[in-house]
């Protein structure tokens, strides 16, 4: 049994869905303008709650981080993203206490969800310090992103989860087939995404100025050891990466691989979802997905050729998140949706 959410929680869901994105695409543009470290400290900025713009701040900043250069446009790139990612904070604690002591849900899940969630958000927010206070380390930048999304892509659930839906018709049988492919899908996308988000943080986006070749072969040098190295030293600066241009090389050309494999499978997916499925807004839902990759796709070789142009990069970024909302409404749909037609 589905006990549905007041008006006023759904609305409050699809407003923190909506700024997750925004946080998303925000931290995706300071990581592109290399606004990562624009501020040396957490939570503040050199030493205040917002961006120096005083002759006193500034140098008190210069004061407490000799030898650090300042500049403007970087740090208030960061703050914003900061101020943003604080303000989601604030609502998914809010709804998420309200949601485990106030609401009368028959569902255990819905609970831990909310338990899940709350835990997440404030992993994100050490994330988040720990992003600047350990200097850009791949693994810490990578889990921020990843972070970012789940909380995004888990509160867009609870509100796809509760709505009051017209039953789609289709047998259980079905159903259960079609959930077993949905929950691949978003497998392989969150995998694709992990290593997408494991090429930015190592500055190796713009190691393959070519495509379908990498820097005019087809197979250049790689070293796929260092590549993949989740445990590099801490303490290391990563601002502009770290590894060589063949451990860069592997990164890349793993996440074009893993590029294929995903449009292969959505695609097909996403075909015979379209064509097989009878419920039209199942049907939507997949010409969607169609859309969505073809998009991803043309925006990643552009993303290449561009040399990670800034609006290309964050809509390639938010096309990723993009997939993932609509493979956690299908499985939503078909999860809660269904009639158990014999």
């Amino acid at each position: 049994m589905v006990n549905y959410l007041p008006t006023w929680q759904r609305r409050m869901l699809l407003a923190i869905t909506i700024l997750g994105f925004a946080v998303v695409l925000l931290g995706a543009y300071a990581r592109l303008v290399d606004g990562g470290l624009g501020c040396p400290d957490w939570p503040g900025c050199f030493g205040n709650w917002r961006v120096p713009a005083y002759s006193e701040e500034l140098n008190k900043a210069m004061l407490l981080f000799a030898g650090i250069g300042f500049e403007e446009s970087k740090a208030w790139a960061e703050m914003i993203h900061r101020y943003a990612a604080f303000c989601l904070g604030i609502m998914v604690i809010t709804i998420s206490f309200y949601n485990i002591f106030n609401y009368k849900s028959t569902s255990l899940n819905f609970t831990l969800t909310n338990i899940a969630l709350l835990c997440l958000i404030l992993f994100q927010a050490a994330l988040g310090m720990w992003t600047v206070t350990m200097k850009l380390l791949p693994l810490v930048v990578m889990s921020h992103l990843i972070g970012g999304m789940t909380i995004t892509v888990i509160v867009w659930w609870l509100y796809s989860y509760y709505q009051r839906l017209e039953r789609i018709d289709i047998t259980a049988a079905v159903r259960n087939k079609y959930l077993k492919y949905t929950i691949i899908a978003i497998i392989i996308t969150y995998m694709q995404i992990i290593l997408g988000g494991w090429t930015t943080a190592n500055y190796a986006s713009l190691i393959c100025p070519d495509f379908p070749f990498c820097q005019g072969e087809l197979m250049p040098a790689m070293n796929f050891s260092s590549a993949f190295n989740l445990f590099k030293p801490i303490g290391v600066n990563y601002q502009g990466g770290a590894l060589t241009t063949a451990a860069r090389t592997a990164i890349h050309i793993t996440h074009r691989v893993g590029a294929i494999i995903t449009f292969t499978y959505l695609l097909t997916f996403a075909t015979i979802l379209s064509t097989n499925c009878r419920d039209r807004s199942v049907q939507s839902l997949s010409i969607a997905l169609l859309l969505l990759i073809f998009l991803q796709v043309a925006f990643g070789i552009a993303n290449v050729f561009s040399k990670a142009q800034v609006f290309i990069a964050l809509v390639h970024n938010g096309l990723a998140l993009s997939l993932l909302l609509v493979l956690t409404t299908i499985l939503s749909r078909l999860l809660y949706g269904y009639s158990s037609i014999k």
